[in-house]
């Protein structure tokens, strides 16, 4: 709640960018009765109709869907204390409610029109009646269960890697014909809310799609000869949710011949990354180590937003001394090897890690596992804390040494802030300061951009900073910021129209 308040007063409040504008658009198409699209789905669907159906019922306040997230990132540490003190007692539920309550990535997602608080929330209450259904065996939770990974899967397709994990380990503890109803009742719950999805993408496509297509592009973004580890696009596909959309079929179409269907596209894509696989096998390992590798370390890659970079440069709490990654994973990394209990929590981990690793690690992607490192961080600091603590684990040499490699990822930088990052962060806030027809700090801040990145601006930079220097009326200057931008960017439509605009008018 303090964040949200001290949000208001920053330039991002109520300017959204990237993927949280298209979700704000989206929103708005189904508000005006647009509730099919013409084609399957390629975003994950449920931030959008949800925010539809806030505005539908309470009108169009987009302050009241940030306040709603933060009851649901309350409401996700309320859940996580439960299931921890359930694991591994109330003193280190306690804990995981505290240090839920001051993860700075949960808090900083949440100030954003994004999916990843209801991801949070919903994997939370996952957790929480997985353990419940394990211990109490009752058919209410495995419906729940199952209806919380299906809410989150409709945020991030990824999570139905995680599907498996609790009906085979009812099959293993019950017996045969409970163990079977309880399965039944958990895929009841899993199908209930990603069916509407699926008739949807039926209904617009004539083509099965389970939730979205995005799936086969974003391993390919993690598979190809160009992958990095990182959210590197491939050549002449942009990073925007719309344009990626259109471009990454347009490609697809265009080596195959013919019209594909979206279920076509993504197996496209999937098929060209597992021939990179193939083909280059050496590489692949190497790069999947680095990805693993990224995933640990304590550098938040940044996505949508940079983290670093706004708590540098805004005045809120994110800039306080708050829980990371980095203290999270090591508490986490100890608690693992040295706590008894938590055997499908360390699966469902593991897999969800898995399925990041397959495809790119970014800040976004990376921060649904602190649901599943909380509860061991939090045990292991309740028993930190025990007065026995050092006659108990005294002879605990050997695991500690099993957590040690992991402990170093979580301690080190792979990645380090780059000057480009710097950049593109001040080319966010020019494009914020435009949007709020602030064209002083918008163009203040495009100067930024390049005093931190000349030679790798992004274009959208040049656009922005020539675009304010015209609401200006600072015709030279715009000419001059067009110019220099075409310079980099020589086959950018956009710039040269621009460009072209303004010398017809000059005298």
């Amino acid at each position: 709640m303090l964040l949200l308040r001290q949000w208001s007063l920053t330039p991002y409040h109520l300017h959204p960018q990237l993927d949280d504008q298209v979700h704000q658009w989206w929103a708005l198409e189904i508000l005006d009765g647009k509730i099919l699209r013409e084609l399957a789905f390629y975003q994950s669907p449920f931030y959008p109709y949800f925010s539809a159906l806030v505005y539908k019922i309470f009108g169009l306040h987009p302050t009241l869907m940030l306040w709603l997230q933060a009851a649901a990132g309350a409401a996700s540490c309320v859940a996580l204390l439960v299931a921890t003190a359930r694991l591994f007692g109330e003193k280190a539920g306690l804990w995981a409610g505290i240090m839920a309550a001051l993860y700075r990535p949960f808090l900083f997602h949440g100030v954003f029109f994004l999916k990843e608080t209801w991801l949070i929330l919903a994997l939370s209450l996952f957790v929480l009646a997985a353990l419940r259904l394990e211990a109490e065996g009752r058919l209410r939770d495995a419906f729940w269960s199952g209806l919380a990974l299906g809410l989150a899967a409709l945020s991030k397709g990824n999570i139905l890697l995680l599907t498996p994990v609790l009906p085979t380990s009812l099959l293993l503890q019950k017996p045969v014909r409970p163990g079977l109803r309880l399965c039944a009742f958990f895929l009841m719950g899993l199908v209930l809310p990603i069916l509407p999805a699926t008739l949807h993408n039926y209904a617009a496509s004539r083509d099965f799609v389970l939730i979205n297509y995005t799936s086969g592009f974003s391993f390919f973004i993690g598979n190809n000869p160009e992958a990095n580890g990182t959210t590197r696009y491939p050549l002449k596909v942009s990073s925007h949710p719309l344009e990626e959309e259109k471009q990454s079929t347009a490609l697809a179409e265009l080596e195959t011949g013919r019209t594909l269907a979206p279920s076509e596209v993504s197996r496209f894509y999937v098929r060209k990354g597992l021939a990179f696989i193939r083909q280059e096998p050496g590489p692949w390992l190497y790069l999947t180590l680095f990805k693993f590798m990224l995933f640990w370390n304590k550098y938040e890659l940044p996505d949508n937003y940079d983290l670093s970079f706004i708590q540098a440069h805004t005045k809120t709490i994110l800039s306080r001394p708050l829980f990371s990654f980095q203290w999270v994973a090591s508490f986490a990394a100890v608690g693992m090897v040295l706590l008894k209990g938590g055997g499908t929590l360390r699966v469902l981990g593991g897999l969800y890690m898995l399925s990041v690793v397959l495809t790119y690690v970014s800040d976004r992607y990376r921060l649904p596992m602190a649901v599943f490192l909380i509860p061991f961080a939090a045990g292991m600091l309740a028993e930190a804390a025990r007065p026995d603590f050092r006659k108990r684990w005294r002879g605990a040499l050997r695991p500690l040494v099993l957590a040690a490699p992991l402990l170093l990822l979580c301690n080190i930088t792979l990645l380090r802030r780059t000057a480009y990052d710097e950049s593109q962060g001040w080319t966010n806030l020019a494009q914020v300061y435009y949007e709020r027809a602030e064209y002083g700090n918008a163009l203040d801040s495009f100067h930024q951009a390049a005093r931190a990145e000349p030679g790798r601006m992004a274009e959208i930079a040049f656009l922005y900073g020539g675009g304010a220097a015209e609401k200006m009326g600072d015709t030279d200057k715009a000419i001059a910021i067009y110019r220099a931008g075409l310079k980099l960017h020589p086959d950018a439509v956009l710039l040269q129209e621009k460009f072209n605009r303004l010398l017809e008018r000059s005298p």
